[in-house]
């Protein structure tokens, strides 16, 4: 930035920001103005780093000599009109900037420590998405009504606004300990997972050294120098591969810690988040939650809630060893059924018959069992209801859990390397013990959670304004769970496929699997529940593209409103040109082409639904099947049973290709497959899951903020001005930051003039998608917008439809954007066009009735500067013409700057 220059003239009182959304826009291409284009190195950053930052033309940069500062009536920064509106307010010059924030998900920033991080992250995306989606339920959940109080801080005596809830209702009847505790389910299905490979496919099933006739044989994928554990005991060697889920875990948390985004901003930046000292504290009785003072800010409940996280699973590696080793001890080949468990097995159970490592494994379980259950119950009772809200009163069990931790691991570990054969010669089992049950038994205790999220309740909403009619918790909960088996069984799947040596049928011995001599039934057992969700995966995919396929069918018929002859009118029209169009005909199928895909895309949340059902019918149906699969298999349904269980190969295949063509696509600078879905639960801070994807919200908004507030302070490299005047332009994701921003400032600094702020947004999912899956955050009562139901799978998906109001805002704010924007026509102008698959009309209403009405002008659906005719969706808006008349007609709104 430079040092401060002394000299008020050289502060510009127009600022035009602009901000990019989910296709991360580059800079240079953010700062063109219609036919204007510049090249990377025509910009320059003038605020921010590497990972985020505000740039600016240069001087003489494309087709403009002056850069971005434009002089009134002039055209080079923003077009003629809005030269035009810059000349209303006082002859004043006008600078664009331009915010970059697309790296902030995607790169660490620490050195060389951040770019080995960043790999890891990159090549990580998928094994965090179960987590992010964890965080998007957390916040989908109904978030509690919080008020501000003004509170005299007793040793500077100033009036301190404090957040406290704004009911009596009690507390915990929100979600938050629920969504939490099924976090901790996702964890320790994780470390199952990795167990499941490392100690049972390759310690136990690859090492049949307890087998007779097998000590020397091993698995032939294995590398040779592993050779020489063959002739260690099973417990040995399940203590040594156990290192695997541990570090698996530490590795998590490492990234997820390193890759975390901050805004800590020098005192001469503009921080925006100090209220003027001496300046009284308005109570307010009803408050968003975006005007917590400390929302964007890192939290030590989360730094607290990663290390429940690790200790749990840490004790769960703990309670796998001790379970197998006892029950390898006493024969556990015969504990089968519950019948033979209480006849048979629980009477060798006696201390004369274990032995004293048996003994040590008893209590080792006992103590892992306890530490991870006493994380379920810390988790629940230190989860915030509110993020400006300490945690639940009480002394912490950090200390019994951590201890308990520790001493399972040790006991049990040192229980199994010094316990030696099985007592009595008795053969050990061919598969680790419990890790088959394992993975159903976490399932089953995560689909209860769903269960309980979906009955969770808003008060004063009306559902059709709700997404999934308010019960988003329990489908972003699902999608999480999804995503995580499907992780589970690809890797499981992948592991058991190299082990056999499925894809090389012949290497050192006949039938190749097995390494000094063959060995009868060369198969591999990974979890049966694994095995049947793979299957029936299959059934899931589907079913899912039959469906969708016959209400696309029906959609399309019933798509009356999009035909050729209305298409090309409205290009027409809004280019202002007479008819006819040159190819009238091809251009009126691409406009109808587009338009249709941009209907269909926006029943994404129908289509979501729908996934989510599959998949919790999917998961269900897996769990029952693979918990009563001797029934099952015995049973008249027999056959059916096997066919499942035979397609398990393909649907893991398929899953491991998904997985794969996934991660190669993340991999790429600058990427973000599945970006709506990846945007969506990486925008508010991560609460719910402390090794989820980073908050890109969590410097973003604050930074964004900072940046008004130092223009509007007159500290952009002078001192201050009072004439400054902001004119937002968000494009996409940028406008959910903007919004955020600005409710941020006027939390954090109440002092700024906010009457000098306008907003333009185009291709914006504010009302349609955030506004309904988040309604305490973004919904109709907080942007004073209408609000909105959701297109139906099978509806015509008119434009028209997706304006109309659905039923009567009843839940209403002290604040809301039209109070920080203030009353007016053209204080916030929404851009949106038919053939845009992510953006939606916004329909600004403001509680006063007609006069603050907000527009929604058409902008035209052809790129007016391409050679040939090209049709533009969901970017290019700053090529239409109807971006300057926008721009100036939010300009136009705001007052004149003082004199």
């Amino acid at each position: 930035m430079g040092d401060p220059v002394n000299n008020a003239s050289k502060v510009p009182p127009m600022l035009e920001l602009r901000i990019h959304g989910i296709r991360n826009t580059p800079p240079h291409e953010l700062l063109r103005s219609g036919k204007r284009s510049l090249k990377p190195d025509d910009v320059e950053l003038s605020w921010g780093d590497e990972l985020a930052g505000f740039y600016r033309a240069k001087v003489g940069a494309g087709a403009g000599a002056e850069g971005t500062v434009v002089d009134a009536g002039a055209s080079a920064g923003v077009g003629a009109s809005a030269g035009a509106g810059a000349a209303a307010n006082g002859d004043s010059p006008r600078v664009v900037e331009a915010y970059s924030w697309g790296r902030l998900a995607r790169f660490t920033g620490v050195g060389m420590a951040g770019k080995v991080a960043d790999a890891a992250v990159r090549t990580a995306w998928f094994l965090l998405m179960p987590f992010g989606l964890t965080n998007a339920a957390y916040w989908s959940r109904p978030l509690p009504a919080v008020q501000q109080q003004a509170v005299t801080d007793p040793v500077t005596r100033q009036a301190e606004p404090r957040i406290d809830y704004a009911d009596n209702k009690p507390r915990g009847h929100d979600g938050a300990g629920r969504i939490r505790l099924f976090a901790l389910g996702l964890t320790l299905y994780f470390v199952v997972t990795a167990a499941v490979v490392s100690m049972d496919l390759i310690a136990v099933q690859c090492f049949p050294a307890d087998v007779p006739d097998q000590e020397r044989r091993v698995c032939s994928a294995l590398p040779a120098f592993l050779d020489g554990l063959a002739g260690w005991t099973r417990g040995q060697r399940v203590v040594m591969f156990a290192l695997i889920p541990i570090v698996s875990v530490a590795a998590l948390a490492a990234i997820a810690y390193l890759a975390r985004t901050r805004f800590h901003p020098r005192p001469d930046l503009g921080n925006g988040t100090q209220v003027v000292a001496g300046s009284s504290v308005e109570e307010i009785a009803a408050l968003p939650t975006l005007m917590i003072r400390n929302l964007w800010e890192a939290r030590k409940e989360i730094r607290y809630n990663g290390w429940l996280h690790v200790w749990a699973a840490l004790a769960a590696v703990g309670a796998i060893i001790a379970w197998d080793g006892l029950w390898t001890r006493i024969d556990g080949i015969a504990c089968g059924s519950l019948g033979t468990f209480f006849t048979e097995c629980a009477l060798r159970m006696a201390p004369g018959r274990i032995g004293l490592t048996g003994m040590a494994m008893v209590l080792a379980w006992l103590v892992a069992a306890g530490a991870v259950v006493l994380a379920g119950i810390e988790t629940v009772r230190k989860s915030p209801d509110n993020p400006d809200m300490p945690s639940r009163d009480g002394s912490s069990l950090m200390g019994w859990i951590s201890g308990g931790a520790i001493i399972s691991v040790v006991a049990a570990g040192l229980a199994a390397v010094f316990s030696g054969a099985p007592v009595g010669g008795v053969p050990g089992a061919t598969r680790m013990l419990g890790l088959g049950t394992a993975p159903a038994g976490l399932m089953f205790v995560m689909l209860v959670l769903i269960l309980t999220m979906s009955r969770l309740r808003r008060e004063g909403y009306d559902k059709r304004t709700l997404g999934w009619r308010g019960k988003g918790s329990a489908v972003f909960s699902t999608l999480s769970l999804g995503a995580a088996t499907i992780l589970s069984c690809a890797i499981v799947g992948a592991a058991a496929t190299v082990l056999q040596r499925n894809l090389e049928r012949r290497a050192a011995t006949a039938d190749g699997m097995w390494r000094y001599g063959s060995m009868a039934g060369d198969v591999l057992m990974p979890p049966s529940v694994f095995s049947l969700f793979s299957g029936l995966l299959l059934g899931v995919i589907v079913a899912g593209a039959v469906a969708w396929g016959w209400c696309t069918w029906r959609a399309v018929r019933s798509m009356t409103w999009n035909t050729q002859e209305a298409a090309v009118s409205e290009l027409l029209s809004a280019y202002s040109a007479d008819p006819p169009l040159p190819q009238q005909e091809a251009a009126g199928r691409k406009l109808v082409a587009a338009r249709r895909t941009a209907s269909l895309a926006h029943r994404a949340e129908a289509v979501v639904s729908l996934l989510a059902v599959l998949i919790f019918l999917g998961l269900l149906s897996a769990l029952i099947l693979g918990t009563f699969k001797d029934w099952w298999n015995s049973g008249p349904v027999a056959g059916l049973y096997r066919l499942i269980e035979s397609m398990g190969v393909l649907g893991l295949a398929a899953a491991g290709a998904t997985i794969v063509a996934l991660a190669v696509m993340s991999a790429k600078p600058n990427s973000r497959p599945l970006a709506l879905l990846w945007d969506l639960m990486c925008f508010m801070p991560k609460t719910a899951h402390p090794f989820g994807p980073p908050s890109y919200g969590e410097r973003a908004v604050p930074e964004f903020a900072a940046r008004i507030a130092a223009w509007l302070d007159g500290t952009d490299g002078a001192p201050p001005a009072k004439t400054g005047m902001v004119a937002i332009s968000a494009h996409s994701l940028g406008a959910v930051i903007a919004v955020s921003a600005l409710f941020h400032l006027k939390s954090t600094r109440p002092d700024l003039p906010f009457n000098r702020i306008g907003l333009l947004t185009y291709g914006t999912q504010l009302r349609s998608y955030f506004g309904r899956f988040f309604p305490e955050l973004l919904g109709p009562a907080v942007l004073a917008t209408a609000p909105v139901g959701r297109t139906k799978l099978t509806a015509a998906g008119s434009p028209d439809d997706e304006r109309m109001v659905t039923g009567e805002p009843t839940v209403q704010f002290d604040v809301n954007l039209s109070h920080v924007l203030g009353a007016g026509p053209n204080r916030w102008v929404n851009l949106y066009r038919k053939t845009d698959y992510l953006g939606f009309p916004v329909l600004y209403k403001g509680p006063g009735g007609a006069e603050n009405v907000g527009t929604d002008p058409y902008a035209q659906e052809m790129d007016p500067f391409t050679y040939q005719f090209l049709v533009v969706s969901h970017s290019d808006y700053l090529q239409a013409p109807q971006y300057d008349e926008a721009i100036a007609a939010v300009v136009n709104s705001l007052p004149a700057p003082e004199t």
